[in-house]
């Protein structure tokens, strides 16, 4: 059987064939570096990245792209973010569902987190943000969209609560920019972190953050060195964005998600309604099976999770690999969203679409998953 891969909110694959050929372009006929030469070829590749900042300014609507920050993933934005505007004893206000990429930073920081009060799946009730405030209170970390089950944070009801109080509002949107439309001005988002090779379809290795001016200059760096400008100080660069970006970056994989973003405006509407076709179709398919719990909150963000009181989920999946299909199986680094679904410890089997799957491929899933609970003996 051919390989049918259903982790995209790992990381999305295949990736569309112009980042490919994006990337290696860079490779067999520029591979100069960044603010490091006077050629045309760090010129060209120059240009390249102020045009990502360009795209990624435009796409969530904040114009300027100084302000956009390249890290290595979301994890390294958040934690630059967290570790760079507060110390131990502030607090901050969170969701309930939040992932290690920012529970670790908190903890580690000895920052004190407050969960918001939430319906039954998880979403923030923005009328009793109120209640949660405190005058420790120094910022709102929410994940937009949940990578266990899909949830979608009303961003838009909770950024003019949190306006009225003056709290900045910091998303971690890894599962949700790409699938669905973020507005820095309209939504009243002080920071977005974002990864690029999840909906944005870049390779691994990119991510960053983007943040407002009135904001950004008070996020001290997470790194220092060298940025191929003012090399004549020994101090770190106040400039943007040299301030954040201290040595070589990830230039191949920053062309890649140029690319990438250019492919997703291109067709995003295409994409989206075939993202939604998929994950409606394998729900159609899985719907009426008694022995396990479906968790998916969503129509927009193409998640649907497996649990089950009847048998090891772990094994379903260990099943689905052995037929060469691919998901993700456990506690996907969100324990606190385990917990809030009472799937902890066992977690859920998650099963991620991109608009690359075909109906056939879950028609085969489907039926791979019926043959599993036949041999349980549960059909």
């Amino acid at each position: 059987m051919n390989r049918i891969y259903l982790d995209n909110s790992s990381t999305s694959y295949p990736k569309p064939e112009v980042v490919i050929k994006a990337m290696n372009n860079y490779f067999y006929n520029n591979g100069s570096n960044l603010q490091r030469g006077e050629s045309n070829y760090n010129f060209d590749a120059e240009d390249i990245i102020f045009n990502l900042r360009e795209e990624l300014s435009e796409l969530v609507n904040y114009n300027d792209p100084s302000c956009v920050i390249f890290t290595q993933n979301v994890t390294s934005a958040l934690n630059t973010v967290i570790n760079g505007l507060f110390k131990s004893g502030d607090e901050v206000l969170i969701s309930q569902l939040e992932h290690n990429a920012v529970m670790r930073p908190l903890v580690e920081r000895g920052i004190k987190y407050i969960p918001l009060s939430s319906d039954e799946f998880g979403h923030i009730i923005p009328e009793l943000i109120k209640e949660k405030l405190s005058d420790k209170t120094k910022a709102c970390i929410i994940q937009v969209a949940n990578n266990v089950n899909g949830c979608i944070q009303d961003i838009n009801s909770i950024g003019k609560v949190l306006k009225t109080f003056n709290i900045p509002l910091i998303l971690d949107s890894a599962q949700a920019l790409g699938h669905i439309d973020l507005d820095m001005i309209k939504d009243n988002i002080d920071i977005l972190c974002f990864t690029g090779h999840k909906g944005l379809m870049g390779p691994q290795g990119t991510g960053g953050f983007i943040a407002k001016k009135e904001i950004i200059s008070k996020i001290k760096p997470l790194i220092f060195g060298g940025t191929g400008s003012f090399s004549d100080l020994l101090t770190q660069p106040e400039n943007l964005p040299d301030k954040f970006e201290s040595g070589t970056q990830n230039i191949i994989g920053l062309i890649g998600l140029e690319a990438a973003i250019k492919y997703l405006k291109q067709n995003k509407a295409e994409i989206r309604d075939k993202e939604r076709e998929i994950k409606k179709y394998f729900l159609s398919l899985i719907k009426d099976i008694k022995y396990f719990d479906i968790y998916s909150y969503s129509e927009e963000i193409p998640i649907v999770s497996i649990g089950s009181k009847y048998f090891d989920v772990a094994m379903l999946a260990n099943y689905l690999v052995r037929k060469n299909i691919q998901t993700r199986v456990g506690l996907h680094c969100n324990v606190m969203t385990h917990k809030y679904m009472s799937t902890y410890p066992e977690g859920t089997i998650r099963f991620s679409f991109s608009h690359f799957n075909t109906t056939d491929e879950l028609d085969i899933t489907a039926n791979v998953i019926k043959e599993f609970l036949n041999g349980k003996d549960l059909l």
